[in-house]
């Protein structure tokens, strides 16, 4: 497995600057299971990964639904 760059962002806004600011040597990832599977077995390498999970839980507390 290549070694990588793990970014936690905490906003898309962060999320989009990471993209800009490192072009096609990033990846973004939620979960990421079969990513780190892949890069193991060498089918697939980025020298940046973006995880999501840290957005993921804010955007369900934002777009809980409640009856009223």
């Amino acid at each position: 497995m290549q070694p990588f760059i793990f970014h936690r962002p905490i906003s898309l806004d962060e999320t989009f600057s990471l993209l800009e600011a490192h072009g096609d040597d990033a990846r973004v990832m939620a979960g990421g299971t079969a990513l780190v599977v892949m890069m193991k077995q060498n089918l697939f390498s980025a020298e940046h990964l973006i995880s999501q999970i840290a957005i993921a839980g804010k955007a369900t507390d934002a777009l809980a639904w409640k009856p009223v």
